[in-house]
């Protein structure tokens, strides 16, 4: 652990201990009830020193039913193995994490297949995608933050928030509620003195007003040339209990990350130097294989305010009123200290600044319910790629849904209208839900919508200094309007008891039309059909736990296109049981990852574009073709063991890669070697 890691942890211990005195006697004239509140992180009181029933105002989220999309609570996510946000990933249906091989790297999550610019990701509600982009970094988010996460059918995705992508994940954070300070501590340790530590602190200042602190560090050293990684996260949270119906919730979150960019190990010099006699293994060397890039990195810095009104009238309405300032700056470098003609020094910074107002609301009258959802947003940009300086958009969203023949049927339709300074787009969408029994349930989702295209993509054909102004303009409505994205989702669900199990089908059809230039070269790809299809099921018996997610591409063809496997498999077998009067909650056992076959692209990090040629841009033709490389099955087997004690601490211990197998997920950036990773999570009652 760094040094840096443990002053935060005695800096924080010695704030926690010097304020404990003062913190219980303000406190216990100050009781929250969290009765019947089972969403709420809280403590159990003493009925004696309970003074009042001031409830507060919990988050909503956009779903009512986990049949309809996936919800993942933190008492749940506490229990998987995960680096970071994007690792958890692995654990939902349809979704993958392609793991770039070190903490805090950039790797790229797919949503129903579709990778980067496809997912809206968003905090309560509101998007928080970098909007020049359409991209949201999850290394910039604290994992100790989340309360849930909810991932929405594609008949919905596309309704919330403004970039009207196919898929979407929304997190809820944390409502903590303890009538004495608590302090909650995550850390680990790995090997190439990859560190992780976060710490978060929760007390009442006064009467109504509650604290939550949050800061989060990571740090990598190189495991190969030009690859280490490094963070720093912050949260302040101020809520205050305005009555039992309405809450005011204050945010602000700051961002500092540095992640260096190799572009993976140079497969073409590897093979070259191995023809000559060298290590036929060097492509897994540490220490000697060469890089594809070695001055590479990238920035992100980010403020982020937001000011919450939350309101409730009984059980039957929720609303959520937001107000928003972010800002995000990103600095890209290349060729930074040495001097190359081949590779030209990079010196671009890419600035969004975002202010907006965003509205949602959740009302349920008798066997109807309505979810609303607007927002409206003013961006400005300054970035060395952008012709685009100034935008504002608008959006409104709109889910109604029936209980119909006794909760037996439930159909629901969708609406969208969005808008920007560009152009206009509208969606629509259906669901059924059928209960054909008490475990037994089987949905039904059609949506077809209009996307606008990335900031980025409009740029590019503007600023193309070899396009005359006519063409551009001649060609700008095609790409500003690019047609619409069709989909369709099926799945059966299975659960009772200990066993929760469901299987899907889905199709995503795009219509888009994307135009990539490079330089005089102007490539049109028009994107095919994606079909896929899920098993997700997680069974205990017998104190034997077994998950899976498995997510098969039939055709080889789409899977190619796309960039993603053509199979994905998460998969664990565990031991479960609770030990020594019950103060002892183990589970001990073996998670396997694998994917199938995949043809080989590259990743421009700057704007989270993959590349499917490489180009000598001096003669205006492709080199090669890196479809033309089709890389095998890749697997990896690791033991893990954590042991809950007294639902306070726990400590968890990985055995990484027990079969010491040599394998990447993603070509060509090499996974660990076999080697040990310990953590431990740790709730303090102060």
């Amino acid at each position: 652990m760094s040094k840096v890691h443990c002053s935060i942890l005695v800096l924080f211990f010695l704030i926690l201990q010097s304020n404990y005195a003062k913190a219980q006697t303000v406190i216990q004239s100050d009781t929250l009830s969290s009765k019947n509140n089972p969403a709420a992180d809280s403590l159990k009181i003493n009925s004696e020193i309970v003074k009042d029933t001031l409830k507060p105002v919990l988050s909503f989220g956009i779903l009512d039913r986990d049949k309809i999309g996936y919800r993942n609570t933190s008492k749940e996510i506490r229990k998987i193995d995960y680096r970071n946000v994007g690792q958890l990933f692995d654990n939902f249906p349809a979704a993958y994490f392609a793991d770039l091989g070190q903490l805090g790297s950039p790797s790229e999550i797919f949503m129903y297949g579709l990778g980067f610019r496809n997912t809206t990701f968003l905090e309560e509600q509101v998007s928080i995608n970098n909007p020049y982009f359409n991209v949201f970094d999850l290394n910039t988010y604290q994992s100790e933050r989340i309360g849930m996460i909810e991932i929405l059918p594609l008949s919905r995705a596309f309704s919330i928030g403004f970039e009207s992508n196919p898929t979407a994940v929304n997190f809820i954070r944390k409502d903590e509620i303890g009538i004495v300070p608590r302090t909650r501590i995550r850390l680990m340790q790995g090997p190439n003195s990859e560190g992780f530590v976060d710490v978060r602190f929760n007390r009442y200042m006064t009467k109504k007003i509650n604290l939550n602190f949050d800061v989060t560090n990571y740090n990598t050293v190189d495991r190969f040339l030009n690859s280490s990684t490094s963070g720093w996260q912050t949260a302040l949270e101020l809520k205050y209990y305005l009555s039992n119906n309405h809450n005011i919730k204050a945010n602000y979150t700051h961002v500092n990350s540095q992640y260096q960019i190799n572009g993976g190990v140079d497969n073409e010099s590897v093979q070259s130097l191995i023809a000559t006699g060298e290590d036929p293994d060097l492509l897994f060397n540490e220490s000697l294989a060469p890089v594809t890039n070695s001055t590479s990195y990238k920035k992100i810095k980010a403020n982020n305010l937001r000011l919450d009104l939350m309101s409730k009238s009984g059980e039957n309405f929720n609303s959520l009123i937001s107000l928003y300032h972010n800002s995000e700056l990103q600095e890209f470098r290349s060729n930074e200290l040495l001097k190359s003609d081949i590779d030209p020094f990079i010196k671009n910074e890419h600035e969004v600044i975002r202010s907006g107002l965003s509205a949602n609301a959740r009302l349920t009258a008798g066997m109807f319910r309505v979810n609303s959802n607007a927002g409206f947003e003013s961006l400005s940009f300054d970035s060395d790629l952008s012709l685009i300086k100034k935008d504002s958009r608008i959006y409104a969203g709109i889910t109604g849904s029936a209980d119909l023949i006794e909760n037996f049927l439930r159909p629901s339709v969708t609406l969208k209208y969005s808008k920007n300074d560009l152009d206009s787009y509208s969606g629509l969408g259906f669901d059924l839900l059928l209960n054909l029994k008490d475990e037994l349930s089987l949905f039904m989702g059609y949506s077809s919508f209009e996307r606008s295209n990335n900031y980025i993509d409009y740029n590019l054909l503007l600023q193309n200094s070899n396009l005359n102004f006519s063409l551009a303009e001649n060609l700008s409505p095609i790409f500003i309007h690019p047609g619409r994205t069709n989909t369709l989702e099926v799945k059966a669900n299975y659960a009772t008891g200990k066993t929760n199990a469901a299987v899907k089908y889905f199709r995503i059809e795009n219509e888009n039309i994307d135009q990539y230039f490079v330089d005089k070269i102007i490539l049109t790809n028009s994107k095919p059909m994606l079909n896929g299809i899920n098993l997700f099921a997680e069974m205990e018996k017998w104190n034997i736990l077994l998950t899976t997610n498995f997510t098969l591409y039939p055709s080889a063809e789409e899977s190619d296109y796309f960039g993603q496997p053509q199979f994905t498999l998460n998969t664990g077998i565990y031991y479960v049981d609770t030990l020594f009067n019950e103060n002892l909650k183990l589970k001990t056992g073996l998670n396997f990852k694998a994917i199938g076959t995949q043809k080989v692209f590259k990743y421009d990090f700057e704007t989270y574009t993959k590349l499917n040629y490489s180009y000598y841009p001096e003669i205006y033709i492709s080199s090669y073709d890196l479809n033309d490389r089709i890389e095998a099955a890749q697997y990896s087997i690791d033991f893990y063991l954590a042991g809950n004690i007294q639902n306070l601490a726990t400590v968890y211990f990985i055995f990484e890669n027990i079969l010491n197998n040599q394998y990447y997920f993603v070509p060509y950036y090499p996974k660990q070697e076999r080697g040990l990773r310990f953590g431990v999570s740790w709730d303090i009652n102060n």
